[in-house]
């Protein structure tokens, strides 16, 4: 299902870059699974879409943007900024908010992260893989405001 898509995803793009661009639209943005990374490719460098054996590649002038298995995409989106908002949303350097989960990519090698309510009291705590990176799943927590704490950050988040 996610190959139609994306297959569709490479003939609107192909077949519309005008029209897309006459929208205000100048970007697409692809949200990857691993570490919460994003994609971001300029319409007006009329970027290749393929896929083929599970995998999308994108293409810019000759040169692979991105080359990764189907599954590994999350999602994608057209924009109209370089860095958008919304679903995923860049909050600071290193920590993204994505469909209820907080990434934080700044944590170091074993690093906590806690959440907490908005009186103080901690109700999750995560510890940073190898690589610094954490993702905070903030989808079993009831709806409320919260403070994501690292050592290098500390953000609030409307769940």
């Amino acid at each position: 299902m996610k190959k139609k898509i994306l297959a569709v995803l490479a003939l609107l793009v192909t077949l519309s870059a005008g029209s897309v661009a006459a929208a205000g639209v100048r970007y697409l943005v692809f949200n990857m699974n691993e570490g919460g990374q994003q994609v971001v490719i300029a319409l007006a460098d009329q970027p290749v879409i393929t896929t083929a054996a599970g995998t999308l590649k994108v293409t810019v002038g000759g040169a692979v943007k991105v080359e990764t298995p189907l599954d590994n995409v999350k999602n994608y989106c057209f924009s109209e900024t370089s860095t958008p908002t919304g679903i995923s949303e860049a909050l600071k350097d290193g920590v993204r908010l994505e469909e209820g989960h907080v990434y934080v990519a700044n944590a170091g090698k074993g690093g906590r992260i806690g959440v907490y309510t908005t009186d103080g009291r901690l109700v999750l705590t995560v510890t940073a893989d190898d690589k610094g990176v954490a993702d905070v799943d903030l989808s079993g927590l009831r709806k409320a405001v919260y403070v994501v704490k690292s050592a290098n950050t500390s953000i609030k988040v409307i769940n």
